[in-house]
Order: structure tokens, then sequence, then C-alpha cells
């Protein structure tokens, strides 16, 4: 296990069809969403819930999210996804 394993969290993902546009790849959509799931196992694997936070009124918008497409996805496809807190306030 590495130091980047302590302070981060894989989200792992088996691509659904629903997730698929008309030519059978990944819909561009998509990657905001499992970026939120991801997200919101992150808080989970530290003992809190992302609703708890948003009780508290913690709102964690994300302000940039930037992709790099390296190939097309596809149905059935399996992703992971890795999550990291690089800063707080």
């Amino acid at each position: 296990m590495s130091r980047w394993d302590d302070v981060s969290e894989r989200y792992e993902h088996r691509v659904t069809f629903s997730e698929t546009d008309g030519l059978g790849f990944v819909h561009h959509r998509c990657v905001a969403v499992w970026f939120e799931q991801a997200r919101e196992n992150f808080f989970r694997r530290f003992g809190v819930a992302a609703v708890e936070l948003y009780r508290r009124r913690w709102f964690m918008a994300i302000r940039q999210l930037n992709v790099r497409y390296d190939s097309f996805l596809a149905y059935d496809d399996q992703i992971s996804v890795r999550v990291a807190l690089t800063k707080l306030g």
C-alpha cells in the first residue's frame, strides 16, 4: 500500500447500457456522475456520509472538472476512478 492509498479512494464501476449513446459508447455526461459517486465513497471511507456534510451546510461544489479521454468506453467496460481531497477551505 502506498501513501497515496492512505488519502485517496478508488471507485470501481461497470458501464451500464443506460450510460451509452446511440453508437454504444459512454456518453460524456456520465463522467461527472462517476466522479460524484467516487467522492461520496471517499467521505464514507473516512466515516462521514456526504449527505451529513450537506446537512451541516458544508457545500462542496466541483469548481473545475478536467477529463482526458484516452480511449472509448463502451457497455460492460470496467472503469476505476480515484479521488483525493487536495484542499479544504
